[in-house]
């Protein structure tokens, strides 16, 4: 399962908003998003994100065999947290 949480960076420690509970030893990925100055926006242009280290982030992973799949399931999951929460 995966969860995100937000949070940021202070003194060299990320810093997460509200406190999540984190078991002990458990596996966490790290994706930075960089902003170019004060209020910019996180998004970018289908070419930047095509040429970005976020493709491919995942290639690795040997725990999701077919990523459609997993990206199916994900959004099914925020979809049930979002209609549980209103």
């Amino acid at each position: 399962m995966v969860t995100a949480y937000q949070g940021i960076v202070q003194n060299g420690q990320i810093r997460f908003d509200g406190s999540p509970e984190l078991p002990e030893g458990a596996q966490v990925i790290v994706v930075v998003v960089k902003e170019s100055g004060p209020g910019a926006s996180a998004g970018l242009t289908g070419r930047a994100l095509a040429e970005s280290e976020l493709v491919g982030l995942w290639a690795d992973r040997d725990d999701i065999g077919d990523s459609a799949a997993y990206a199916r399931t994900l959004r099914e999951q925020s979809q049930r947290r979002d209609h549980a929460a209103s």
